[in-house]
């Protein structure tokens, strides 16, 4: 451009980051295991989704192949920038790693004819973390839609991450409860409500109620078991075990597929499935009119979000549900449809929620901080700073245990007294 001709250089846009989704888990650490060992295996599933990443990319990153057998010594940080952004940090005195990676907007389905067009100018961050913390290795992971200010397309799909599931079968994850791909269905009213209660809970909870199934005597409907039994009881002892439907049996005849949503909700919520028995009792523990006859769905927050934000579908709402559209642009309706647009539901909870919190885990930007600090430094220096993060990881040790038993006091408090934890700090 030539000097004094009156053109300005091109102006630079702001960018604007949006949280999307997110999710602090651990996997306990017993004593038959090694920490290194288990820290070492969720670094290596964490690299075999990134090589599932880069299966298109011809010159795969030599950093990203890692060794069947692989030791502490071998991890190290590096970077790559190369059309996408990919960084490891790694602190070895703190056994402390985190990745990022930054990659353009290619649309939810690239090459497919049912993909939506790029967004000009977005980008998706993708931030995991681990840290061996005590008894435990902590994990976090987040990921974020960055865009132009002034971009007016608001919306984007939220992905839980596959190595979220590569994770919970490698090493197990746990909030509060393990992580499953299908729900819990024996937890008794005190569990589940104790569960509702709990202070540390950061993930929604699904609760799926086992739905009455009716029958009735007219034309071409089996009758139940009791208008059997009325039936018949004039002509003798009856077998009840003859007459009884299987669960299996039952839970086909179920409208809400709950194994389904159990799998494709894991890392965004716990899902559990309310037996009959509980629905009444537990209607009024929590304060949300749920229907006897079941077949219901409702969401709820965690302990310190407002009770305003939890949702219930009924019955009649889940069967009323129209058309929708799925994963690979087709057109969905009935229940297929309904489930699809609850779990997006679902997945969108995750950028609203605020009480996520990770912990004593550190994240790329902060390690780099931690290794550069040592860098700048002379060996004794060193080793005095070593003492002091180790001196406040400890302490901040103490600080999570206590709070860890304060909130299992404060909820098993909750439930001796039958009281609602929620109530007491709606406020916040």
């Amino acid at each position: 451009m030539v000097e004094g001709s009156g053109h300005q250089p091109l102006a630079l846009v702001p960018n604007v980051s949006y949280l999307s989704f997110q999710l602090y888990a651990w996997s306990p650490i017993t004593k038959k295991e090694s920490p290194d060992t288990k820290f070492l295996i969720a670094i290596g599933s964490t690299f075999a989704w990134l090589r599932s990443r880069f299966r298109d990319i011809s010159d795969m990153p030599e950093n990203i192949i890692m060794s069947e057998s692989p030791d502490i010594e071998m991890l190290k940080s590096f970077q790559i920038d190369s059309g996408y952004y990919l960084s490891v940090s790694f602190s070895r005195e703190n056994r402390k790693w985190a990745l990022r990676l930054i990659e353009p907007d290619m649309g939810p389905n690239p090459g497919m004819t049912y993909n939506r067009p790029p967004v000009a100018g977005r980008m998706f961050q993708t931030d995991i973390a681990f840290s061996i913390i005590g008894d435990r290795v902590e994990c976090g992971f987040r990921t974020y839609c960055i865009q132009p200010k002034d971009c007016k397309i608001m919306d984007w799909e939220v992905f839980r991450l596959k190595v979220v599931k590569m994770l919970i079968g490698s090493i197990g994850l746990k909030q509060i409860k393990p992580l499953k791909m299908e729900p819990y269905r024996d937890l008794a009213i005190g569990s589940i409500l104790n569960l509702i209660n709990k202070r540390e809970r950061q993930m929604p909870l699904i609760l799926v109620t086992e739905e009455v199934i009716k029958t009735g005597l007219q034309r071409g409907v089996p009758p139940s078991l009791d208008e059997l039994t009325a039936i018949l009881k004039p002509y003798g002892q009856i077998d009840q075990h003859i007459l009884r439907i299987s669960e299996d049996e039952k839970e086909n005849k179920e409208y809400i597929d709950v194994n389904s949503i159990a799998a494709r909700a894991v890392g965004f919520a716990h899902t559990i499935y309310i037996k009959t028995k509980y629905i009444n009792e537990l209607s009024q523990r929590i304060g949300i009119k749920l229907n006897s006859d079941g077949g219901e769905i409702a969401v709820i927050m965690p302990v310190f979000s407002s009770p305003e934000n939890d949702w219930l579908f009924t019955s009649a709402e889940i069967r009323a549900h129209g058309k929708d559209l799925g994963e690979q642009g087709e057109t969905l309706t009935g229940y297929v449809a309904f489930e699809q647009a609850f779990i997006t539901k679902l997945s969108k909870l995750t950028k609203q929620n605020s009480c996520i919190k990770y912990g004593s885990l550190l994240f790329l930007n902060e390690i780099r901080l931690l290794e550069s600090q040592h860098q700048a430094v002379d060996g004794n220096d060193k080793a005095r700073i070593y003492e002091l993060e180790k001196e406040v990881c400890e302490k901040g040790q103490i600080i999570t245990d206590l709070q860890r038993k304060n909130g299992g006091l404060e909820s098993t408090w909750a439930e001796l007294s039958g009281k609602n934890i929620r109530d007491e700090h709606s406020f916040l």
